[in-house]
């Protein structure tokens, strides 16, 4: 890993405004390489991560019942590393957006595309969008769909940022609920009491390497992220140069090519049936997107839905439901609802007040993310999309994986 990271830093300051097609490839090729290996270190400090995972919950279901030892590691939160510099630079763009009375007032009036395509059209605007998309590359510069090539990331399309910026500049905070009375005392929350000295001790270390490896393996994930980003840097690079010399018909069209095609266009073997391929995945790609595969479910009946509780905490708020994070009108305190979340949507997560999705489970990394927030979630709620509408008042329980309804 610690070898890896430098690598990609001597790959990503390459200026690929003077490379050829060929030395595009070549680049395209050392980035590979990289990605390759950082995606074999994720998957090694994933699989620790869930056999810690798997140790912790064993010990704890030898001194409770399987559903209390599921309740304590919704709990249990890995403090993250890098939350701090998350908060250094958001805090930086809100002060400076608070102290700018013309861009104040463009987040005070206007929100979504409107107040994006103003910030885009003004001088004031323009500066303050430079010096977003500086800090995303800081940030990670991470992506809803961000194992997509086609994704663009937050540095340059920065919208989910800007979503995330004005919610902070609005926000009073909204606290969640404390812990329900029955549960307040209970052993699910000091399960050390219930253990003999050698099941606390052996506890204990199992708990510390669930923390290591946990870390370690959104530690991976980032590195992997960062090969992505550099990856549909190069390719980018490698579609203009296509375009320009009418291989494809837009820039874009090279996200539609399979790697061999792509080897094959820079050393200048061109296949005529190529652009008719492209039409046609796009076709497809564009319909998947548009027609969800449906999905056998039972879904809930009655006011209170039921999901697995992957991070503690209630919170009572307006429902909003979200299909694309980058068009979200997410307000601060609503309660996010989704089919499906990645580590790119980290902007509405610290907008919502809770977090409610069809897909997901305990271990996913957007589940990590929440327990690291402190955000009430539940996951893997057959039809939530469907059941839930906008400004809903709604209770999300991440002690008990329950969503209640109380409107109508």
């Amino acid at each position: 890993l610690e070898a890896l990271g430098p690598q990609l830093v001597f790959l990503s300051e390459e200026n690929t405004n003077p490379m050829s097609l060929g030395t595009l490839r070549k680049h395209l090729r050392a980035t590979l390489v990289v990605t390759r290996q950082a995606f074999q270190v994720h998957m090694q400090a994933s699989f620790f991560a869930f056999c810690s995972y798997a140790a912790v919950w064993q010990t704890l279901e030898s001194v409770m019942s399987a559903q209390e030892a599921d309740q304590w590691m919704a709990t249990f939160r890995v403090p993250p590393r890098d939350k701090g510099l998350w908060d250094t630079h958001m805090t930086a763009l809100a002060s400076r957006v608070h102290e700018n009375p013309i861009l104040n007032e463009y987040f005070r009036t206007l929100n979504g595309e409107a107040l994006y395509q103003t910030l885009q059209a003004s001088l004031e605007g323009k500066s303050f969008l430079a010096e977003v998309r500086r800090r995303a590359l800081q940030m990670g510069n991470r992506a809803p769909q961000e194992f997509e090539l086609h994704s663009p990331r937050w540095a340059e399309d920065p919208r989910t940022l800007i979503s995330a910026i004005q919610a902070r500049l609005l926000s009073a905070g909204h606290p969640t609920q404390p812990i329900p009375r029955r549960l307040r005392g209970s052993h699910v929350f000091n399960p050390t009491k219930r253990m003999n000295p050698v099941q606390r001790w052996l506890f204990l270390r199992k708990r510390e390497s669930y923390t290591a490896y946990t870390r370690m393996r959104e530690r991976t994930k980032g590195l992997l992220m960062a090969c992505f980003t550099e990856l549909r840097r190069i390719t980018k690079a490698a579609g203009q140069r296509l375009y320009e010399r009418g291989y494809l018909n837009q820039p874009d069209d090279v996200f539609f090519l399979t790697l061999d095609e792509l080897d094959s266009l820079c050393v200048g073997e061109y296949d005529h049936n190529l652009p008719d391929y492209v039409v046609q995945r796009k076709r497809t790609h564009d319909y998947h997107e548009k027609h969800l595969p449906a999905i056998p479910i039972v879904e809930n009946k009655g006011d209170t839905l039921r999901g697995t509780a992957v991070s503690s905490g209630r919170v009572t708020g307006r429902a909003r439901v979200v299909r694309r994070p980058q068009e979200a009108a997410l307000r601060p305190g609503e309660i996010l609802i989704t089919e499906a979340t990645d580590p790119g949507w980290l902007p509405l997560f610290i907008t919502a007040g809770g977090i409610v999705t069809e897909i997901g489970g305990l271990l996913s990394h957007t589940a990590t993310l929440a327990r690291e927030l402190g955000k009430p979630a539940v996951f893997a709620v057959p039809g939530i999309t469907r059941r839930i509408h906008d400004g809903q008042q709604i209770t999300v329980d991440g002690w008990e994986g329950t969503i209640t309804i109380h409107e109508p």
